[in-house]
């Protein structure tokens, strides 16, 4: 096994905002919902996002159209405030907030008459401790090609109840899969955790940048759901349905404080 020990970065905001997640959420014909994502985060001040548009009709898809002109705050309670300011369509940005673990925070949306509400408490950072490349053999190795399984290493703290994301970006561009965990459901509490990333093996010349999303319940039912759905897509007409939402008011998404560990690493 190959392990590899690479610096880890903590400005992770151009990532965030570059290579930002692309969450398909899909409904049977009926009247559209509004689509609320963004995190908080202790990655950086920089500015963290709010991504909001709405669903259309599942069996008439188009891209989901944006939604300008909302008022879009987000508190913490220490008594902190942010006004976010709407720098494309849809997108919105603090202009002064700053993730800090252990604080709560709490995102307001209001579109015409609707209220939309999420808070969510920044946990505990857990370290991304190392990541480590396990050569492929067998039966689905391509032949003349060496490739590598990526698996993340990480010790989770005894009695907190942690959830997990990895967030992966392979060669500059975001990996679709969604890999979650939780030490209430696969990782056993209090010991070092291996975290493998099924489906995006490295090759020679690749590079890779894993983040370890630390996050609170309600982020990880929404990703852990968006795992299960995205699983099961396959063949049929049916709409598959939409992950579970933190998103209080009616709206589907996700907003979450998230605390975060990275590493950089290329295959030589």
């Amino acid at each position: 096994m190959k392990k590899i020990f690479p610096v880890l970065i903590i400005a992770l905001i151009f990532l965030l905002d570059s290579c930002q997640d692309v969450i398909q959420l899909d409904l049977n014909s009926t009247a559209p919902k509004y689509v609320i994502e963004g995190i908080v985060s202790n990655a950086s001040a920089a500015p963290y996002s709010i991504k909001i548009t709405q669903t259309t009709d599942y069996f008439n898809p188009v891209t989901p159209p944006s939604v300008s002109g909302a008022l879009v705050t987000i508190a913490d309670d220490a008594g902190n405030r942010d006004t976010l300011i709407e720098r494309s369509a849809g997108v919105y940005i603090t202009q002064n907030l700053k993730g800090t673990i252990g604080r709560t925070y709490t995102l307001r949306v209001k579109i015409g008459s609707n209220e939309f509400t999420a808070a969510s408490k920044m946990p505990v950072r857990v370290a991304l401790d190392s990541v480590s490349l396990t050569k492929q053999t067998g039966p689905f190795a391509v032949k003349d090609t060496v490739k590598y399984q990526m698996r993340v290493h990480f010790n989770d703290p005894a009695g907190i109840g942690n959830n997990y994301r990895a967030r992966l970006t392979k060669n500059g561009s975001l990996a679709e899969a969604i890999y979650v965990q939780s030490d209430s459901r696969f990782v056993a509490d209090g010991t070092t955790a291996t975290f493998p990333l099924f489906g995006n093996d490295l090759k020679s010349g690749d590079s890779a940048t894993i983040e370890l999303w630390t996050m609170d319940n309600g982020m990880y039912d929404f990703f852990s759901s968006l795992s299960e759905l995205t699983t099961r897509r396959g063949g049929g007409t049916a709409a598959p349905g939409n992950p579970t939402t933190n998103i209080k008011g009616g709206a589907l998404g996700y907003f979450g404080a998230v605390s975060i560990s990275a590493k950089s690493l290329t295959v030589k």
